[in-house]
């Protein structure tokens, strides 16, 4: 690695900013300051990260999905109003990708939903980040979302990995938000949006567990005016919060047999089932017949579905989750394990590094670091589950607290909160050059224009290879089952019958040549 890309560069300019910059301003939300800020990098950060950031990142195929003519086929489903033939698709996305592809093509509406989902987890990490270490943490946060390959690439995944991410992170900063404010407003937006995980993805499940518990304990401890009265006014309003919160569950629940049909795939433990299975068939080679002495079959004829289960079966399905994925390949073979080296290993010394970094800081304002910790569980766990499979799909989910881990320790870093030492005082700047000059230098380091471990072009970085699945669809050359067919159909129906593109997402990335909107 190249001197000039060392972390100690980072401590340089930290230091710096710490002796010359202004202190930091209020740690608290104002919507006025914040709400703009938030949504001006929500649309900068996918749009700069699929046009340029993301180029930094792939090899050979610019656009690339795993599974993609399932989503495909879900998408097709909604357009048609019937049912999708795979039920591990989520109909609640699909209906949202409908409208966009049905006026701008397959290709282009998948790849736009997949922008918009991006935005929402922009928003998440803004909303994490300021949880933890304020603004300066937040921007930084979602600026950084740009350089976190994973994160970046599903800008150019035609799934609905970017929707589903997008939640999980906006889902994770309400939750943070909820257990540092603990007001009745980010109580109840942070319920409805976790109560909400499941119906996006099977395994929002797992971030729901973590952060709908986090909402509701803040909506019965949320902080009121003193002066209320009667006295019983203040506990009243406090387990109202807590009934709309569980509210807002039950309508979940409800939902899920709209958008889950009652099957085995469908559920957590199927889908973990597969996973474990793919990765000795991936890994080994092995026989079918071969994988039932390997994998549990604790998933074969029960599953919890969400919307059509027993909720007291919840406790047995994740114990079945528990066994299943401890019954992937014990050793990642070949160019699995050398794509985990490749991919996540590099990030694991600076992301302890800003760890401790951020619980020095924060260990006496425990909450502001349960705020990190707790909402990031489900992501490390991800993290480390994702040995086994190193795609761009299953390293996302383990990268989400990422940006939000090194927003915060840059900023707990270089953000004075205290009156300058008088020795310094003099040379501090005024507060308006200061501020400017602070976002300026997160901005060019985040650029790659001063070059740190961070830059898009740091030669630590190995590019992915994503998969052109869609090209074979796209030729007709898939049809071994019938979404595969129907994709097929679509989107030969598409560059067959449509006006030549104008500026058209997949055409300059790859070449697909035409459309035909659906009227």
């Amino acid at each position: 690695m190249s001197p000039i890309y060392h972390p100690i560069l980072l401590l340089v300019l930290a230091v710096l900013a710490r002796w010359l910059l202004p202190p930091a301003g209020p740690g608290g939300w104002r919507t006025g300051v914040d709400a703009p800020v938030m949504l001006l990098l929500a649309l900068l950060v996918p749009l700069v990260g699929a046009e340029w950031f993301a180029r930094f990142y792939f090899e050979r195929v610019p656009l690339g999905a795993s599974d993609f003519t399932t989503y495909c086929q879900a998408v097709i489903a909604e357009l048609d109003h019937t049912s999708s033939m795979n039920p591990q698709r989520s109909r609640l996305i699909a209906g949202f990708v409908a409208p966009l592809a049905g006026h701008l093509g397959m290709l282009d509406g998948l790849l736009l939903g997949a922008a918009c989902g991006l935005a929402l987890g922009v928003v998440g990490s803004y909303l994490w980040g300021h949880a933890v270490a304020g603004r300066g943490a937040a921007i930084t946060s979602a600026a950084l979302v740009a350089t976190t390959a994973p994160l970046c690439l599903l800008t150019h995944a035609p799934t609905f990995y970017g929707e589903q991410i997008g939640l999980f992170l906006l889902a994770s900063g309400l939750a943070a938000q909820a257990l540092v404010r603990r007001t009745p407003g980010w109580a109840l937006l942070g319920a409805g949006v976790s109560a909400a995980l499941p119906l996006v993805d099977v395994r929002g499940l797992v971030w729901m567990l973590v952060t709908f518990p986090i909402c509701v304990a803040a909506a019965l401890t949320c902080r009121l005016r003193r002066e209320l009265s009667p006295g019983w006014v203040r506990p009243a309003i406090r387990a109202s919060c807590g009934l709309l919160a569980v509210a807002a569950l039950a309508g979940s629940w409800t939902a899920g047999r709209t958008i889950w049909p009652e099957t085995l795939a469908g559920t957590l433990e199927g889908q973990l089932r597969m996973y474990a299975v793919d990765t000795w068939r991936q890994g080994y080679g092995e026989d079918p017949r071969d994988w039932g002495g390997k994998v549990s079959r604790c998933a074969h004829d029960r599953g919890f579905n969400w919307g059509w289960s027993d909720p007291r079966s919840l406790p047995d399905a994740l114990r079945c989750a528990a066994r299943l994925s401890q019954d992937c390949a014990p050793v990642a073979p070949g160019a699995i394990a050398t794509g985990f080296e490749l991919q996540a290993r590099p990030w694991f010394p600076v992301l302890m590094g800003a760890f401790c970094v951020v619980a020095v800081a924060r260990i006496r304002r425990p909450l502001r670091l349960l705020a990190l910790c707790v909402p990031a569980a489900p992501s490390v766990l991800a993290l480390l589950a994702a040995i086994h499979d190193p795609d761009v799909r299953r390293l996302a989910p383990g990268f989400m607290f990422v940006p939000v881990l090194l927003g915060s320790a840059w900023a707990l870093l270089s953000e004075r909160t205290a009156a300058p030492d008088q020795r310094w005082a003099r040379l501090q700047l005024p507060m308006w050059l200061g501020r400017g000059l602070r976002v300026a230098v997160v901005l060019l380091i985040v650029l790659g224009l001063i070059p740190t471990w961070l830059s898009p072009a740091a030669p630590w970085r190995t590019p992915v290879a994503l998969t052109a699945e869609w090209m074979q669809s796209a030729r007709g050359e898939r049809g071994s089952t019938a979404y595969d067919a129907a994709c097929a159909k679509e989107l030969i129906r598409e560059q067959a019958g449509g006006e030549p593109f104008q500026g058209n997402t997949g055409a300059r990335w790859q070449g697909y040549p035409t459309r035909a909107p659906r009227r």
